[in-house]
Order: C-alpha cells, then sequence, then structure tokens
C-alpha cells in the first residue's frame, strides 16, 4: 500500500529509526528519540507525524510503532490489538500441569528433587517468538533458572499449543504473550503491515 507524503515533511524524520504513536481516549502521544533529530523543533515535528497519522487512521487503526526504512523507501507500522484475553485460573493450571510433565528434567536441572507447588513459570512471546522461559523456586529464595534446549522448546511448544486451544491458531503467529510466576500478566495480537512512500512536492 502507499502512502503520500511530502518531500519537506520526509527529509525531517529521514534520521529517525522509530516513532510510536500511543492512542487514547484523550488524544495521542507520539515518541522518537529525539538524538535522531537534531535542530528541529519537536513541537513542530510532533504536530505534523499527529497529522499524518490522523490521515491515514482507516489503515492503522490502533497505536503502533512505525519502523522506518534506512533508504525510506518504506515503513512498517506494528500494532497491538488487546481486544483478546485467556482465563487466569485455565492459565495457572496449565502452567502447573506443565511444569508437572516436565519435574524429572527440571528437577536434574535445579539439582534436588522439586515439587511443583514450589515452582511458577515464567515465559514470554514477542510477535510469535519466543523472547524468555524460565522457572522460579519458591523453596529455593525464589531462584530462578533460565530454561535451555529441548526443555525449553517443549514448554514453548505446549504454551502456543494451549494458547491456539483458547484463542485460535492463527492468533499464536502474531502473539505478544507474557506469563509472570505462573500468572496471565499481558496478550496481545501484534500485526505488522508495509506501507510504501509516495512522495510529493510541497503543497
Amino acid at each position: 500500500m502507499d502512502v503520500i507524503i511530502e518531500k519537506s515533511f520526509l527529509d525531517k524524520i529521514k534520521n529517525i529509526s522509530s516513532i510510536s504513536f500511543v492512542v487514547w481516549h484523550k488524544g495521542m502521544e507520539i515518541y522518537w528519540d529525539k538524538d535522531e533529530t537534531p535542530g528541529v523543533d519537536e513541537n513542530e515535528l510532533s504536530h505534523q507525524l499527529g497529522e499524518f497519522w490522523f490521515s491515514h487512521g482507516e489503515e492503522f487503526m490502533y497505536s503502533g510503532t512505525m519502523y522506518l526504512d534506512p533508504d525510506m523507501e518504506y515503513f512498517t507500522y506494528e500494532r497491538e490489538d488487546d481486544n483478546v484475553s485467556l482465563f487466569e485460573d485455565v492459565t495457572i493450571d496449565f502452567c502447573t500441569t506443565t511444569l508437572k510433565s516436565n519435574i524429572t528434567e527440571l528437577s536434574k536441572l535445579f539439582g534436588s528433587q522439586l515439587d511443583v507447588d514450589d515452582l511458577s513459570l515464567n515465559i514470554e512471546f514477542h510477535s510469535g517468538d519466543l523472547v524468555d522461559c524460565s522457572v522460579n523456586n519458591e523453596k529455593d529464595g525464589n531462584k530462578e533458572l533460565k530454561l535451555e534446549g529441548n526443555l525449553r522448546d517443549k514448554i514453548s511448544a505446549a504454551t502456543k499449543a494451549y494458547v491456539s486451544d483458547e484463542i485460535n491458531e492463527s492468533f499464536v503467529e502474531n502473539m505478544s504473550l507474557s506469563i509472570q510466576c505462573s500468572w496471565l500478566s499481558d496478550i496481545k495480537e501484534v500485526t505488522k503491515d508495509d506501507y510504501f512512500f509516495e512522495i510529493i512536492d510541497d503543497q
């Protein structure tokens, strides 16, 4: 999809790597690394960015982050939709069941026989990719153990299967999910779309 942009405006943002648009009921807040725009009037640029976002609101719709191509040929707009949910008690049961089914391997890693009631799971995904996977042992001062290799892959696959069953399979490909101490902390759907610049002379 093409997006019309004036040349002078494109010149102002050409050194910016990413721009975040946070939309809420009282308006919008816009963030970028100010060190990437030295000498530029920040208030004026923020106003122009807001106008640019609203002029394409039909495509963007949600809060998100605009990642600019270094060659300024296009940008990727990544947005999050939090209109999804998982039941907290079901998520806790899933974590307990998953830890219990892997208790033998976890005991070997911690170096002692573990009780599943002392353990909690931390797992995080962003845009469908696993970011973090660890287990806390409350009996050992809440010691955290980062999981790796086959065990990490098994728990990651089990988590994806759980979310797929509770929501749907396609959601898993784009999900951002955070489970901390076996409690659901956050879940969103992340989508990414590319928009190509159609550069015009200043009006």
